[in-house]
């Protein structure tokens, strides 16, 4: 047994842990001059351990077959511990960073925080459900500019990363 699957629930729970206090501060302090930053390195730290997760997990299962539905299925049945905890980590980086695009456009588009707090949470919890949500309702909201997408993820408002 490796220590990656010897410490499994250790990394479950630290890489959960990382993730929570950034949709907090999303959630309840959006303007804060550290939040952005607090997030990006949220998601850089998930980012990473996803990566030490299935880099393990390729090693020990061999390359997933992604190419149809039974390769996935297989996957999720038959994985390697490494493997799933790798899925999960994938959801708690990608969401957050969704999340933080949601908290950007709301605060360059004046949408309160309390209207904001509903897409956070559902994004948190269902991912895409949350995200194309916000997506159709920002102009309901009173969401007036183009949505900027990535955007948002640079430091500088001169950079852009497409």
């Amino acid at each position: 047994m490796s220590i990656i699957e010897e410490n499994i629930h250790h990394i479950f729970r630290f890489a959960s842990n990382v993730a929570l206090p950034g949709w907090i501060l999303l959630a309840v302090a959006p303007k804060w001059k550290y939040t952005k930053l607090f997030v990006k390195g949220s998601v850089i730290v998930n980012c990473s351990i996803y990566g030490i997760l299935i880099v393990k997990a390729i090693d020990s299962k061999g390359m997933p077959d992604f190419s149809s539905w039974s390769g996935v299925l297989n996957l999720f049945r038959n994985g390697a511990e490494p493997g799933l905890l790798a899925a999960w980590v994938h959801y708690l980086a990608f969401d957050l960073l969704t999340g933080l695009l949601i908290s950007n456009d709301a605060a360059d588009n004046q949408i309160s925080r309390v209207y904001t707090a509903p897409f956070l949470f559902s994004t948190l919890m269902f991912g895409p459900v949350g995200f194309g949500s916000y997506i159709l309702l920002r102009p309901f909201l009173g969401a007036t500019t183009p949505f900027k997408s990535f955007n948002y993820l640079s430091t500088d408002k001169s950079t852009k990363l497409y």
